[in-house]
């Protein structure tokens, strides 16, 4: 809650009922979730279909192995908020 009263803007999401709040990093170590790609470490790049659950379709996502490139420390973080509807939902839709 003090993050969100000391900058409250909420940032539409891809469907209504999803927010984001854009905050500095608080979290130290915190790396950011890409890394450049350039000619010197293309040639790490992976990629593959994924489903997070088994009962989501798969998705194309690429990305270096963590051990082979560092992504650069975190300047913001970006959460995420769901309504509660909508986790009602999907909780309902997943069986639960």
């Amino acid at each position: 809650n003090q993050l969100y009263w000391e900058n409250p803007v909420l940032v539409d999401g891809y469907a209504p009922f999803c927010k984001h709040i854009f905050v500095p990093n608080f979290l130290a170590g915190a790396r950011a979730e890409a890394a450049p790609i350039t000619e010197a470490n293309q040639h790490l790049l992976l990629s593959e279909y994924q489903a997070r659950k088994p009962e989501e379709l798969p998705v194309l996502v690429r990305w270096f192995p963590k051990e082979k490139v560092e992504a650069p420390l975190a300047t913001h973080l970006d959460l995420i908020l769901y309504s509660r509807d909508q986790i009602i939902k999907e909780t309902i839709a997943m069986g639960g």
